[in-house]
């Protein structure tokens, strides 16, 4: 008995209170507008939503949506946009919103398109882009200049000889530069992109012939797009002849390597999973997990991921969706696991009444540390209140701390410097902001617990020194968070007494 006392108190602390957390609330909009579907959405400094996406069915057109932190509505702003569907958002630092999607045509050839939006969700401009076929954009990063990144793809309506699509522009979508990549007797798809040091990096799907679909990860220079690297996960000479698998979203890690989260499965042997790939800065694959697949859940078919978050401390959270014994309707999934891929909880969340299908596409950090996610509410067809809604659900906070790394990558200049580090009991954290801005430097505990308010207050551009005192903490590991309207930085301090 006592060896078994003994082994669990040596496990590691995140397997040891793996708790996941409870919902709080979950909110479906039948009332404000039928056939929708929530696309992307964004966390704003008062702990409120944004949320954008698109009308499907006979009418294309889009929506904006700003709540409260309770999920409330406090505006709602419906466009047809000439047919535009929205697939991602991104604030703008001068004020407002930028979004990607597709302008749908009545006949031949959809168009990339960019909206400019404002903080009430009226259109100020619209730009739309036809290079001959159908070109859509699925995500949208802010770059290091102010401007921004989008990716999607290019088809002429064979999958297997589509083109990765990558747009650059500024905040005023005006044009920087464009690039089609194409790959000999195979179509390249862009689902997502990251802004990560020294360019971006684009991840997606390679097609080849009528079944293989593999996961793509591609790295390109900032200026231009010149390739860096690109690679096929499974490698080509690991193809399975019926493999289905692609990269629905990816993130940069700090270490410089990325996290490939997507969809697998085969045509004639098992039903979709979710899929993870790992690798190092170079895009070699350090491991790779398979989860919810057919042969660890029995009773579970079509599983899928949406959407990934990094926590400071190496830990990420997967947000996905699976139906049981093949039925059409989908529950929610949450997976957080290690830096290392091990599995520390999964939890379950399932909807309610006549819309009890829910299928998220979109997932953010809350400010106290739980989740919000963000998708589709289904119903049967009888039901009078139309069968497709926005629906969107918070949780409580993890129990064992969920908290932003580094979200958009930050030159050297501006992360978080702290010397001496080890420490005992105080050190001075340094950072530099190109303009003058509102940032807010804090320090939470190895569970997400904040201990400290350090600042949160405007700083003049340029370079600033704050002292952190830890006589009253206990040793340990700590983070340091510094968070303004640009960008979160994470580093991490070790307290020694």
């Amino acid at each position: 008995m006592k060896k078994v006392l003994l082994a669990l108190l040596l496990l590691p602390l995140s397997f040891a209170l793996a708790q996941p957390p409870d919902t709080l609330w979950t909110r479906v909009y039948d009332q404000l507008v039928t056939d929708c579907e929530a696309r992307d959405m964004l966390v704003t400094a008062d702990g409120g939503f944004v949320v954008a996406g698109g009308i499907i069915g006979a009418t294309n057109g889009s929506f904006l949506m700003l709540t409260d932190e309770q999920g409330n509505p406090e505006m709602f702003s419906m466009q047809q946009l000439q047919g535009m569907s929205l697939y991602s958002i991104q604030k703008v630092l001068t004020g407002g919103f930028l979004a990607v999607g597709v302008k749908y045509q009545s006949t031949y050839g959809d168009d990339a398109s960019v909206v400019r939006l404002n903080e009430q969700g009226d259109t100020l401009w619209t730009r739309s882009y036809d290079r001959g076929d159908d070109e859509y954009l699925f995500d949208l990063a802010p770059a290091a200049d102010d401007g921004f990144i989008a990716v999607g793809r290019k088809t002429n309506g064979s999958w297997s000889r589509s083109a990765l699509l990558v747009f650059r522009f500024d905040e005023n979508g005006d044009t920087l530069w464009t690039r089609e990549y194409t790959e000999s007797s195979m179509g390249l798809h862009g689902y997502s992109v990251v802004t990560c040091e020294n360019g971006f990096a684009v991840g997606g799907m390679v097609c080849q012939g009528l079944y293989f679909r593999g996961m793509l990860l591609q790295r390109i220079f900032p200026n231009g797009g010149d390739i860096i690297w690109r690679r096929f996960y499974p490698e080509q000479s690991e193809y399975p002849p019926d493999l289905m698998c692609y990269a629905q979203t990816i993130h940069a890690l700090d270490d410089g390597g990325f996290l490939l989260v997507g969809s697998q499965g085969f045509t004639t042997t098992l039903p979709d999973g979710i899929a993870v790939v790992r690798t190092d800065s170079a895009g070699d694959t350090l491991w790779t997990r398979s989860m919810m697949t057919w042969n660890e859940w029995p009773m579970i078919s079509n599983a899928s991921a949406a959407d990934v978050v990094e926590i400071a401390g190496g830990d990420f959270v997967i947000a996905g969706s699976f139906a049981r014994d093949y039925s059409e309707y989908r529950s929610i999934c949450l997976i957080r696991m290690t830096a290392n891929g091990d599995t520390v909880w999964t939890r379950s969340y399932y909807g309610s009444g006549p819309l009890h299908s829910l299928q998220p596409y979109a997932m953010a950090i809350t400010e106290d540390g739980g989740y919000a996610i963000a998708g589709m509410a289904t119903a049967s067809p009888e039901y009078p209140g139309g069968t497709r809604h926005i629906f969107l659900m918070r949780t409580e906070p993890d129990p064992l701390g969920a908290f932003h790394s580094t979200q958009v990558f930050i030159p050297d200049d501006e992360r978080i410097r702290i010397v001496p580090n080890p420490f005992n009991p105080s050190t001075a954290l340094s950072f530099t902001l190109p303009r003058q801005a509102r940032a807010r430097l804090a320090v939470y505990d190895v569970l997400g617990r904040e201990v400290r308010v350090l600042a949160d207050e405007n700083f003049a551009p340029g370079e600033h020194r704050i002292l952190f005192d830890g006589s009253d903490l206990p040793s340990g590991i700590y983070f340091a968070r510094l968070q303004s309207s640009e960008f979160v930085a994470t580093q991490k301090l070790l307290l020694l007494k």
